[in-house]
């Protein structure tokens, strides 16, 4: 093969995208500069692949017209026959997509490809496919109906579309007629088997997305939907397929999710795949905006780049353009079709309630709403009710002081000052959770109603209550003032239960302005004036807080007993979780996950959630995986249902670690990509790079090399910072593995490099060998042996100060024996080789290794057969052959065959 032949060949193995259009361009261009015919036309249709997979589809009307051209001279290469018929396909349905294009081309190009097929003996399936696109896209039922009959009854050819790909168009047409339920009838056995094409699954599991929400099936649309988007997210050519994501963000209630994707992909509008990507896009985008804005969201600020444009314009702006091209594309067509669909697209309305898109949600969803509390019989008294009430409030059983104030709303409408005081102070308490600003007007209420009742100890209690609200609304200066006086206050006057009660909440306020020094004198006083009030929750609310604050165990079960003697409570089962927390963090994990079944009882979601997410994290780390997974679901729908994104963050994380050891990679995904937007907002950059670190796991184990390559980058990128050589190591090591198997041999052997080095910087000299080798390897696959020998002779210096006294050294030195050997041999260096690889079968049956070993003295038989030492060969390969395990068929045979080779004179 020529130096430029080989070039093509490597640039046909490159990732679609901006390089290897350029590669095969420069190709093509010295092709056409010394004459080479052959490579002019195997690299015309290189690029029309190229510029297909590049969103740079106007480019490949050229090259495949060149091509056409010379076919049709006679000049084509009778090998690429096959390609040529293929792309026809390609061209069609981009004709299309161009306005401009008048539609008698693309009927000129629809006979050509029939008139190309029957020369080829090929069948007319994909002809009838492709003359039913032209139909719908003109909106020609007629024609598009008989098409589809004649499509289905054609057998499938050499050149139809895969089995998966076929199918999807057939949907497309089916969604289009409105036969939604023979659409999914049609796909589901698809998606039951393998799907190896590029283009799948993402691409028929998109064209379901509205079947399947029009069908009912809305767990399957949200699967569909989160599956296929994380195929696509990469690729700028699937800006139109990425319009059915946002328009199923519409149908489905995600209008969050689809302002999050629309301003993800913004961008790509400055360079669209095509009009119809671009037309397609803009409309959908505009559906999204049109719901922001209806809410009342018109002025919501999204990023554009480097600039910002309010949802209200952008709606504007995108419904212009979509409208625009829609009648470009209804003057070329002469029909109103793309125009009535564009409409249609923008009118959208949400379909269904809302489906919630992760699979955690989706998967507890059952068993993630508590079971409503007994209904107690209420006393009639308002002032019964009150008690009853704040009681409740202080057993955290918010649900149920909400029912039984709900009740003193209705016996008592018109409260005096005392007991409005009461009632608004605990009305504030529960807005403070979701609405501050509302809960700061209502103790200021709640603080006037107490004056007017001259209930002096009760103002200075809801004074203080409002002054901790301040210290935790970044108001520490005045809230912590407020709040000191107002104990001190309490102390003149209160009893020893509203002394300690007011003490209580000192300790919160120290905490919130990081005064631990105060803390130790705090919990002594909180104590004494605890014992004096003999009130049994005020003891245990005394002993949790001094738990939190000290991390003593002895105190966290002092609560756990105290609570539990007052019957089930949301507080119990959060004292239950500290408790379980010390315990473990004194090693008794055993001890600590067998406290956890009772805190998950709580009715409190954000207290279910921590206590499944503690439980998880106890169970990964006891080695119980499959219980972890289960319980981080759990974490994960209580936390989101309650609103608590943060937490349900971190839950995540888990979970995604736990979907890795159990080979879950798509829930894997589900979780680590929910969790990167909310930890990189809070600045978690830790947690954040292990999230990455996950996805990429996932994104490797999917298929999406690229994505995974771009994450493990953003992760090294982090260790550099932080430091972290032997993290570093790692993510460079995990990144040349992919490379390697994307046979990017020369980018791997650099990647390999690195990663070596940072082992080395991290003192970690097992680990830097691997990488050494494999850099040898590496560079011995990309035809680069000098290299290849000098990454060798590296990794066999720093193997020389290695003692193999201990198994991973032994393995590490047995692994770089046989690789030199290979890549000796390989560099015409048979002796060298032979003294490498000898050693190493020996620590490798020195390690119980026999497979290896047989290996090992697999190459070793073959160096001395092409040295011609068959007596020496015989006794290697015959040695070998007796302690072969008999189930290494690959090893056994190649051993059989050697020796079938020798020849003893």
């Amino acid at each position: 093969m020529s130096d430029l032949g080989e070039r093509l060949e490597r640039a046909h193995l490159m990732p679609a995208g901006p390089a290897q259009v350029a590669a095969i361009e420069e190709a093509v261009r010295e092709a056409d500069a010394e004459g080479l015919t052959n490579l002019q036309y195997r690299g015309r249709l290189q690029a029309t692949v190229a510029y297909h997979h590049s969103a740079e589809s106007a480019k490949a009307f050229d090259t495949f017209s060149w091509c056409l051209a010379a076919y049709d001279r006679g000049d084509g290469d009778p090998e690429y026959d096959m390609n040529l018929c293929w792309q026809f396909k390609w061209m069609v349905s981009s004709l299309t997509k161009f306005p401009d294009v008048p539609l008698d081309r693309t009927y000129a190009v629809l006979d050509d490809m029939e008139r190309l097929y029957r020369l080829a003996g090929q069948s007319m399936n994909p002809v009838h496919q492709h003359r039913e696109l032209v139909a719908e896209h003109i909106g020609d039922v007629a024609t598009a109906d008989e098409q589809y009959q004649l499509w289905c009854a054609a057998p499938r050819g050499d050149v139809s579309d895969c089995v998966g790909c076929e199918p999807t168009s057939q949907l497309s047409y089916l969604a289009w007629r409105g036969r939604d339920e023979e659409a999914v009838v049609l796909a589901l056995p698809v998606l039951s088997g393998e799907l190896t094409c590029s283009e799948q699954p993402q691409d028929i599991l998109t064209e379901l997305l509205l079947p399947f929400l029009r069908t009912g099936r809305v767990q399957e649309a949200a699967q569909a939907h989160r599956r296929a988007y994380r195929a696509i997210q990469g690729n700028r050519a699937k800006l139109g397929t990425l319009a059915q994501h946002l328009e199923f963000c519409v149908a489905s209630g995600n209008e969050d999710r689809g302002l999050e994707l629309l301003e993800r992909h913004l961008p790509w509008l400055d360079e669209p795949s095509t009009p119809s990507a671009e037309m397609r896009f803009s409309a959908a985008g505009a559906a999204v905006l049109r719901q922001a804005v209806d809410a009342g969201f018109a002025e919501l600020a999204l990023g554009r780049g480097d600039t910002e444009i309010t949802a209200g314009a952008l709606y504007d702006e995108l419904t212009e353009r979509a409208l625009a091209l829609a009648a470009q594309f209804d003057a070329r067509n002469g029909t109103d079709e793309q125009g009535n669909q564009i409409r249609a697209l923008l009118a959208a309305e949400q379909l269904v309630e809302r489906v919630p898109l992760s699979g955690a949600v989706r998967q507890a969803a059952p068993s993630v709403v508590p079971a409503a509390p007994p209904t107690p019989d209420l006393p009639a008294s308002a002032q019964e009710l009150a008690d009853l009430a704040e009681r409740a409030g202080v057993l955290w059983n918010f649900v149920e002081a909400e029912a039984i104030w709900a009740r003193f709303d209705e016996v008592c409408p018109e409260p005096s000052p005392a007991l409005l005081g009461r009632r608004l102070n605990a009305r504030a308490g529960m807005e403070s959770r979701r609405e501050p600003e509302a809960a700061e007007r209502t103790w200021l209420a709640s603080i006037e109603a107490f004056a007017a009742a001259g209930d002096e100890v009760g103002r200075q209690l809801a004074v203080g209550r409002l002054a901790l609200l301040r210290c935790h609304l970044g108001q520490a200066e005045e809230g912590f003032a407020e709040l000191t006086a107002s104990v001190a206050r309490i102390d003149e006057l209160g009893d020893p239960k509203q002394r300690t009660r007011a003490h209580l909440r000192l300790l919160t306020g120290l905490q919130a302005i990081h005064r631990p020094d105060d803390f130790p004198a705090e919990l002594a006083e909180i104590q004494r004036l605890a014992e004096a009030a003999d009130d049994v929750p005020l003891a245990a609310q005394a002993a949790m807080d001094s738990a939190e604050v000290t991390g003593e165990r002895a105190s966290a079960e002092r609560a756990v007993e105290l609570f539990r003697s007052l019957g089930p409570s949301n507080v119990l089962c959060e004292a239950l979780i500290l408790a379980a927390r010390l315990r473990a963090s004194d090693g008794d994990l055993e001890g600590a996950y067998a406290l956890l079944p009772d805190a998950l009882t709580a009715t409190e979601q954000a207290i279910r959630g921590r206590a499944w997410h503690l439980r998880g994290q106890l169970a990964m780390d006891l080695e119980r995986e499959a219980e972890a997974y289960e319980s981080l679901v759990g974490a994960v729908a209580a936390l989101a249902t309650a609103d608590q994104p943060v937490p349900a963050a971190f839950a995540r994380v888990d979970l995604a670690s736990a979907c890795l050891v159990t080979s879950r990679p798509d829930e894997l995904a589900d979780a680590a990509e929910d969790a990167l937007p909310v930890l990189a907002e809070i600045g978690a950059d830790g947690e954040l790079a292990r999230a990455k670190f996950l996805l990429a796991r996932a994104y490797r184990d999917l298929g999406q090399p690229e994505q995974a390559l771009e994450l493990l980058d953003q992760v090294a990128d982090f260790c550099a910072t932080e430091r972290n050589q032997g993290g570093l190591g790692q993510m460079r090591e995990g990144a040349a593995e992919i490379l390697d198997e994307l046979d990017r041999d020369a980018e791997a052997a650099q990647r390999f490099a690195d990663a070596a080095a940072a082992y080395g910087a991290a003192d970690m000299v097992l680990e830097q060998l691997g990488c050494l080798r494999r850099t040898a390897l590496s560079w011995l696959w990309a035809a680069e042996a000098e290299r290849a020998v000098g990454a060798l002779n590296g990794a066999e210096q720093l193997a020389s100060v290695i003692p193999d006294t201990e198994p991973p050294a032994v393995w590490a030195l047995a692994m770089l024996g046989y690789d030199a050997a290979r890549i000796l041999a390989n560099t015409g260096s048979a002796p060298e080789a032979l003294v490498r690889v000898t050693p190493a079968a020996e620590r490798f049956r020195q390690l119980g290794k026999t497979i290896e070993a047989a290996v090992a003295d697999v190459l070793r038989g073959r160096l001395l057969l092409d040295m011609g030492r068959h007596l020496e060969a015989q006794r290697v390969l015959t040695a070998a052959l007796k302690t072969v395990p008999a189930e290494a068929d690959g090893p056994r045979g190649e051993l059989t065959e050697l020796l079938s080779r020798v020849v003893v004179s």
